[in-house]
């Protein structure tokens, strides 16, 4: 009796819990709380309102070295989870600490031991458990290398110059190269003695070059490989008439550091790797990714999403490798060493330097001189793609990881290998954050069809890292998005480590600089109260920007390899982009930067241009001194499909390169001919804009005014489209927009995500105030 009670007493609770459950779901339902089901093609206002954790902005955490402990480690993670943020990425390097804090604490100079990788093991399982993504620099510090580099070393060339007259007969050694003059101007910028190690003098001498001198000092007249004039160390050669240079052409090793490090040893002992050859990857491979994957095994995925390499920062006088002479041979059909001279810039290639001083050739040689220069860098970064990016691609991806990278500073098209890596992240340092340098990164994801594109945000040169009021944040973040960023890396948030009893902060005023990097984030930061609201509204971009495809109508020709980096004080970039680009802004005309890898690649379908992921109604060409032929090829057959073209400037007068060059510039010249009354040529940026209108190129929303102040970018999804609006001015601005008869638009407002407007009668009005940034969704 007593059991039959117990199982009715038993099965009456049961069923009471039963009951209590299905009311519980019942009530979750009717209240609208059941878990919604993300879908990366559809905005979901549900996740709008409360975005996924992956879509919540990461702090870049700088690590003092291995000097961190468990209990700070966890408080520091919670505070990031309590604040709003989704995930870390971890940057281990001593800039900001010296001699004396090193010393003093030897756990600092420990990545890549056994007791840091457990101590980042155990973070990882913090953050695994606070439900935070974690990233991590792939090394100490940048750019990649380490002490274990031994064989993967980078080399460079280097020249030293002796001037004869002839006729008469030269016999003698060819002197040894100077110290680069460089390692002095460094000085300016950095301790050099972190920067760049001994010079190495032990030269290997590769080639004696002859060059007959012109009336200017620098100016060569002819060129003839001398080479085969020495024997045993000793050059006799008949000096032809006239006045001539011998330049003899050495090898080294660059013997360049990886900056302020945090491996064990001294500074001097951790060399950059060779990215020219792919020796070098497999070194840090070897020595550092094998021990760092088995170190953390069990998290890759979760919470390790992506190995990180920050921007290069190479030092060379001209960057080199053992095969380049050969990769050159095969790749432009003719022999590179008679020209070598040629290839040197003034300052070597240092690219700290080049955003102070102007890197021109060291000796002019006519257009062939030039000519030879572009095939040299067209092979250098084709080098680089296939010895360093490739095969850590390929790597990063056996192991289950992806890769962020910020491509700028290296050797490859910047545009290229953008398109190559899974994130490809831009920054708001280099170039003053302008848009013409932050559309390159996410014009290669939108050709690429990478989901996620990156930036390193909220930095800037100043005098104080503390600058950054709470209006800035939004502003800043609001130029990336309207860039076509859509996910925020704070830079960022030092580990709490005490030196000489302050907060060790590594880019507050360091001695050589003399200036700051904005912006110190942490909890003492006058913005910390208001750190949640603005990573709430920061989020919710981020999730709306990072739904279904990106959408252009404007395709702009990038004619160039690289960007080219400059200092900027202050973070009010507008006054750093084009003028081109100001006037695409204000006319609303949405655009991707293409290089003329990407146009080689183009294809013609139902009157659009398609690269990639991306079709486009309109190309914009301009800085067309020289040319592919290969690119202007597939412009001819744009043209000829009756798509619009319009070239601000003159007609490419030449091809690139010096291999074939008559041919080539007689195939550009012809395609010229051919389709130069076919194009609309323009002399100014206004005139541009008005030819792409009158040639039906329309923004996806149709201002009042002809031009507006505000910056938008354009996403479409299967229920609709996306559109970002952003006043990056300093005042509220108001603009009516037309959006079409009968469209169902809802302007959101990322802050609250609370609805500030619907449209009526096909228009919606669009207030917003100073540096803020408004969302509107066209429902289908």
């Amino acid at each position: 009796m007593l059991q039959g009670n117990h199982r009715k007493e038993t099965l009456k609770r049961k069923n009471l819990k039963n009951l209590k459950i299905i009311l519980t779901l019942l009530f979750l339902v009717s209240c609208g709380k059941e878990e919604v089901i993300e879908h990366p093609d559809v905005f979901q206002i549900e996740l709008w309102k409360s975005p996924p954790e992956r879509y919540r902005p990461y702090f870049r955490w700088w690590w003092p070295g291995g000097s961190v402990e468990e209990n700070e480690l966890r408080r520091e993670l919670e505070l990031f989870k309590e604040n709003g943020f989704g995930g870390v990425e971890i940057q281990l390097f001593t800039f900001g600490l010296d001699e004396e804090d090193i010393s003093r604490d030897p756990k600092i100079m420990s990545v890549g031991t056994e007791e840091f990788f457990e101590k980042l093991k155990n973070t990882l399982k913090i953050a695994s458990e606070l439900n935070l993504r974690v990233d991590i620099t792939f090394g100490s510090s940048w750019p990649t290398g380490g002490p274990f580099i031994k064989e993967g070393k980078a080399k460079q060339l280097l020249m030293s110059v002796t001037e004869v007259e002839g006729p008469s007969t030269f016999r003698g050694p060819i002197p040894l190269p100077e110290k680069p003059k460089f390692y002095g101007l460094l000085n300016l910028v950095q301790d050099i003695s972190k920067t760049v190690g001994e010079f190495d003098r032990n030269f290997k001498l590769l080639a004696v070059i002859a060059g007959k001198k012109g009336n200017a000092p620098a100016e060569i007249l002819e060129l003839i490989d001398i080479s085969r004039n020495l024997s045993n160390g000793i050059l006799e050669w008949d000096v032809p008439d006239g006045k001539w240079f011998i330049f003899g052409i050495y090898e080294n090793f660059t013997n360049q550091l990886v900056f302020c490090h945090a491996y064990p040893g001294n500074f001097t002992e951790s060399f950059v790797i060779d990215h020219l050859n792919k020796k070098g990857i497999d070194e840090m491979i070897e020595k550092f990714g094998e021990n760092l994957v088995d170190h953390v095994k069990e998290y890759i995925g979760n919470p390790l999403d992506s190995l990180f390499i920050d921007s290069f920062e190479l030092f060379s006088v001209l960057p080199w490798t053992d095969e380049f002479p050969e990769k050159f041979q095969e790749k432009m059909g003719y022999d590179i060493k008679p020209f070598i001279p040629l290839l040197f810039k003034k300052f070597g290639e240092i690219k700290w330097l080049e955003t102070i001083l102007k890197g021109s050739l060291k000796y002019s040689y006519g257009e062939t001189g030039k000519r030879i220069r572009e095939d040299y860098e067209e092979v250098r970064s084709e080098i680089f793609r296939d010895e360093f990016l490739k095969p850590l691609l390929d790597w990063v991806h056996k192991k289950g990881l992806t890769l962020r990278i910020q491509n700028h500073g290296g050797y490859q098209n910047f545009l290229e290998g953008y398109s190559m890596v899974d994130i490809p992240e831009t920054e708001e340092l280099y170039a003053g954050g302008s848009y013409d340098f932050m559309k390159l990164a996410s014009s290669s994801a939108h050709i690429s069809g990478k989901r996620f594109v990156s930036s390193e945000t909220f930095v800037s040169a100043s005098e104080n890292p503390r600058k950054l009021k709470e209006e800035d944040f939004y502003y800043l973040a609001g130029r990336a998005f309207s860039a076509g960023v859509n996910k925020i890396i704070y830079h960022g948030y030092p580990y709490l480590y005490y030196r000489k009893e302050r907060r060790w902060y590594p880019f507050d005023r360091p001695e050589s600089l003399g200036f700051s990097f904005t912006t110190w984030t942490d909890e003492t930061s006058p913005v910390w109260k208001e750190i949640k609201k603005i990573n709430e509204y920061i989020a919710r971009l981020s999730y709306a920007l990072s739904r279904g495809k990106n959408s252009a109508e404007l395709a702009w020709l990038y004619n160039e390899l690289d960007f080219k980096d400059k200092i900027v004080f202050g973070f009010r970039g507008e006054v750093h982009d084009s003028e081109m680009t100001k006037k695409l802004q204000r006319a609303e005309i949405t655009y991707d930067r293409v290089s003329p890898f990407h146009l080689r690649t183009a294809e013609i379908k139902n009157g659009k241009i398609v690269i990639g992921f991306q079709e486009y109604s309109a190309l914009l060409m301009d800085n067309l001194d020289a040319v592919y032929p290969e690119a202007m090829s597939r412009v001819k057959d744009i043209v000829s499909a009756g798509i619009p073209v319009v070239i601000l400037g003159d007609f490419p007068e030449r091809a690139k390169g010096y291999r074939n060059f008559e041919e080539n510039d007689s195939f550009v010249k012809k395609i010229v001919s051919e389709i130069e009354g076919k194009v609309k040529r323009v002399s100014t940026p206004d005139e541009a804009i008005q030819a792409l209108l009158d040639a039906g190129v329309k923004p996806p929303i149709i201002p009042q005014n002809k031009f507006q102040p505000f910056d938008i970018t354009h996403r479409i999804v299967k229920n609709g489209e996306i559109i970002l609006i952003f006043n990056g001015t300093e005042e509220s601005q108001k603009e009516v927009f037309f959006i079409g008869n009968g469209r169902k638009g809802i302007l959101l407002d990322p802050l609250t995500g609370s609805e500030k407007g619907r449209a009526k009668d096909g228009y919606i009005t669009v207030e917003i105030p100073p540096s803020f940034s408004f969302l509107l969704f066209l429902e289908e």
